[in-house]
Formats: C-alpha cells, sequence, structure tokens
C-alpha cells in the first residue's frame, strides 16, 4: 500500500526531560532528536486504558508488561486493513499492536528496542555468538544457529531473538514450534524482521513536563493560528460557526476560535451511530463555553447510502 503523506512529521524527543517534542529544540534548551514514525504521523499520548491494554498484551505474550509505571508514551495510528498503533517511547518505536478481526483479538509486533523496556520470560528464541551479526543485518534464524528456544512458542508467534549474553539482536515470526524446532538440523526457525530502530533512550516523565518542554511551540503555533482566524473571519464577513464531533481535533480549533473571536455556534453531524460518550462530550463543552448547537440530523441517509453501497473499505498495507 502507498503510504501517505500529509506534510512534514513533527515528532521528535527529549532525551534530556524524557519528553516527545514538536520542534528541534526542547523548552529546557536541549536539542531534540526525529522520531521515525510511520507516515502520515497521527501521533497522540498514550492514556492509561492505553498503556493497561498493551501491558495485558505483552505480559501475555511475553510474561511481563511493556510500558513502567511514570514513563511517557506516544501512539501513532498507522494505515491497516482494521486498527494498527505503533508503540513510542524512549525516541524510539518499539512495538506495534494490531487487530486481527477475523480472531477478534490483538497481536503484538515488537521491535528490537522493546527490550530497553521488557525482559521475556516467554516466546523467544537464543542464537550463537556466531549467528549475531547476520541476524542484526536481517538473516533469519537457522537451525544451526539455535542454542535454546522457550517451550512456548508456536509457528507463527512473534519471537524475540536473544544473545547468549541477554540482548536482544532481532525479532520475528516464528516458522516452527518449539519441539520441531529442536529436532531440526537445518531450516528456518525465524523468519526476521525491522531489526533496525531510534536510539531508546528510557527515562520517567509526567506530560505537565511534556506540556513544559513544548510549550513555546506550542503558544507559537497558537498565536498564529488565532491570527489566521481573525484574518479568515475579517476578510469573509458571514457568520462564523466550529464543525464540532466531540474529537480533539475539533476542540482544539473551538478554543483557538474562540480564543481569537469570541463565542460561536457549533455545527454537530449527528449519525445517530455516535458514542454516548460523543453526545456527553458536545453537551459538557456547549454548557461551558456557553455555545449553541445546531444539530444536524440523523434524517435516515446513513442507513439508506449503506444498504445501496455498503460500509467504508479500508485498503490492506503491509506490517511495520
Amino acid at each position: 500500500m502507498r503510504r501517505s503523506y500529509l506534510g512534514k512529521i513533527l515528532l521528535n524527543w527529549c532525551d534530556a526531560c524524557h519528553t516527545p517534542v514538536l520542534g528541534s529544540v526542547c523548552g529546557c534548551g536541549a536539542n531534540t532528536r526525529p522520531v521515525h514514525i510511520t507516515p502520515p504521523g497521527d501521533a497522540r499520548p498514550a492514556f492509561q486504558a492505553d498503556i493497561d491494554c498493551i501491558n495485558e498484551l505483552f505480559s501475555d505474550h511475553f510474561g511481563n508488561p511493556l510500558i513502567p509505571e511514570g514513563h511517557l508514551a506516544v501512539l501513532n495510528k498507522i494505515p491497516d486493513r482494521d486498527r494498527m498503533e505503533e508503540v513510542i517511547c524512549g525516541g524510539a518505536v518499539i512495538a506495534a499492536i494490531r487487530y486481527l478481526p477475523e480472531m477478534q483479538r490483538w497481536e503484538v509486533l515488537p521491535r528490537t528496542a522493546v527490550c530497553r523496556y521488557m525482559t521475556p520470560v516467554r516466546r523467544f528464541v537464543v542464537i550463537d555468538d556466531g549467528a549475531v551479526a547476520s541476524v542484526r543485518d536481517g538473516a533469519s534464524v537457522l537451525a544451526p544457529g539455535l542454542v535454546a528456544i522457550d517451550d512456548s512458542v508456536e509457528a507463527g508467534d512473534e519471537v524475540l531473538i536473544m544473545s547468549r549474553t541477554g540482548e536482544c539482536v532481532g525479532v520475528g515470526r516464528a516458522k516452527t514450534d518449539a519441539e520441531t524446532a529442536r529436532g531440526m538440523a537445518r531450516g528456518t526457525i525465524v523468519r526476521t524482521r525491522k531489526n533496525k530502530s531510534d536510539p531508546c533512550v528510557p527515562g520517567a516523565a509526567t506530560w505537565d513536563a511534556a506540556c513544559r518542554s513544548n510549550r513555546d511551540i506550542l503558544d507559537r503555533a497558537e498565536r498564529e493560528a488565532a491570527a489566521f482566524v481573525r484574518k479568515t473571519a475579517a476578510e469573509h464577513p458571514v457568520p462564523p460557526t466550529v464543525s464540532y464531533s466531540g474529537g480533539k481535533d475539533s476542540l482544539a480549533t473551538l478554543l483557538v476560535v474562540h480564543g481569537a473571536i469570541g463565542p460561536v455556534p457549533l455545527i454537530f453531524a449527528d449519525t445517530g451511530l455516535e458514542f454516548e460518550e460523543t453526545y456527553d462530550n458536545v453537551a459538557t463543552v456547549s454548557e461551558r463555553y456557553g455555545l449553541d448547537v445546531i444539530r444536524i440530523g440523523p434524517d435516515g441517509s446513513f442507513w439508506e447510502m449503506f444498504a445501496m453501497r455498503g460500509g467504508a473499505a479500508k485498503s490492506a498495507s503491509s506490517s511495520p
């Protein structure tokens, strides 16, 4: 699948503050480094429910949770046939999680940097010292280079490839189960993938610290956005409104417009399929800022079009 590019990806990382930064210089004065995430770059903070889900998935698969308490994580939604998110910690993509609708479950897709945060107690293989260099370069794990394989490994499992000293030197998908692998004299045990990653520097931080790291950048962006709103409103003397969906983007737009030109009505396109939390958010925001809501629909047209054309389609893409 062809990747979508919506402009420059702004996500950087400050190794001094251990925070994501949307510019080349952190609020602390330190230079940042770019985080190489998959385009289009739809990154967001990982909230506690996200972290709990990820830690449960990794505990089930590898025997230990991934994200330590007090460490920040960022998620990047990437193209896939259903839901897929990259997990960014310490300034690197350390894993991804992908939902498999036909199996109604999530799948974990680790990167080598994952072991900066987690030590596996299951679903790993150990390779001989002589195979480490070739595996780092992308070669598969072959039977002659296998030293040990965890009993829980089944064909198709995502596994971590470890050296004798306990260093993660690769990740990949098992081609066979543990019992079969131990009896093989030749052939592929693990098909490796994505062994390269950005530097990963773990460290505790808070989202308050992240706000301080980005304060100057966000203040400048808000001033520029407010100036654009005032200019546009002056050039087009029509009643202004804000299209409001109950999501983060429309809320940010509302706050900028509200600060630039004052209260404006909200237009809420009600499909009739919204979550209750969405309706609650619209009501709460309307009450908090004293704004009228112009509600459009539902008029049944969604189901008419669904009967004619079916649901929205998503193209498949390759895994990260």
